[in-house]
């Protein structure tokens, strides 16, 4: 067992081919692999509606994802692993952080943000 519970075999500090110590974007177990909406913009970006959401293709910068309705209480980790940065919207009518309605969030290639829903409507 690892330091952070791992039972029967250590991801918490694995590289992009799930390898330990090969530098390469973040490891995260994925319950969603999407396909970034080619052209970006909010209305047709592709809906990432799990809880963990791995973009692996990104053939444009800033073609757009967006996250389902923000819940009080729902959890969404959104890594990109595509070659380009990408955009993620939130849902028709909500925000990030306190930015405002609806503009998106650059997400860098090799990240993962994990977020968070404190108040119906904006995703931290």
């Amino acid at each position: 067992m690892c330091k952070k519970g791992c039972v029967s075999e250590c991801k918490c500090e694995r590289g992009a081919r799930g390898q330990q110590g090969v530098m390469g974007p973040p490891y995260i177990p994925t319950s969603g692999i999407f396909t970034a909406f080619a052209g970006g913009l909010q209305p047709l970006a592709t809906l990432l509606d799990k809880d963990q959401n791995a973009v692996d293709t990104v053939v444009s910068p800033f073609d757009s994802c967006k996250l389902p309705p923000a819940v009080v209480g729902s959890r969404k980790i959104v890594a990109n692993y595509g070659a380009n940065v990408m955009d993620l919207y939130p849902a028709t009518g909500e925000y990030f952080y306190g930015f405002g309605i609806n503009v998106p969030l650059p997400i860098g290639v090799g990240s993962a943000v994990n977020f968070f829903c404190y108040t119906n409507g904006e995703w931290r």
